[in-house]
């Protein structure tokens, strides 16, 4: 889920049935993928956003 006013990038997982919160990123993060652990995302470029009202 990508929240464009906190600049942050939650990931979420089911586990046990239900729908968890497994992470959040930032844009000083580097996104790893829980299904692909070779899937890594530099996201500065990505939540860096200055004109975000």
């Amino acid at each position: 889920m990508v929240d464009p006013s906190n600049r942050t990038i939650e990931v979420i997982g089911l586990e046990d049935g239900r729908f968890q919160k497994r992470a959040v990123f930032g844009p000083k993060d580097v996104l790893t993928s829980f299904l692909y652990p070779d899937l890594a995302i530099s996201l500065n470029s990505i939540l860096h956003m200055d004109d975000v009202e």
